[in-house]
């Protein structure tokens, strides 16, 4: 028998008895989608909240450096307003009581 006659005649090899099961196959792809959806969604969630504690420690740096710049400049009117009061100023009194704004 030629080639072609016997290959035409016999089985073809490989081929399935039943058909794909495509809902199956759906439902597997979809069940992985979702998986790396949520491990997507998970990274996210992890850089986010690593973002915002990075967030919140340079905001605490900064509440605390505002609060250093507060307490010194208290300390410097505290200072001046001594000098004003013992008169050992460098600066005319008129000028300082303008600048902290006090009065006799």
């Amino acid at each position: 028998m030629p080639v072609a006659i016997h290959f035409l005649l016999n089985p073809l090899e490989g081929r399935v008895d039943e058909p794909p099961d495509y809902l199956k196959q759906n439902t597997q792809l979809l069940h992985f989608e979702r998986l790396q959806n949520h491990e997507f969604d998970s990274q996210q969630m992890a850089n986010f909240s690593r973002r915002l504690t990075n967030v919140e420690n340079n905001l605490q740096r900064v509440t605390t450096d505002l609060q250093g710049l507060k307490d010194n400049v208290l300390v410097i009117m505290k200072v001046n307003i001594i000098m004003v009061r013992t008169r050992t100023s460098l600066y005319p009194v008129d000028v300082l009581r303008r600048q902290i704004h006090i009065r006799k």
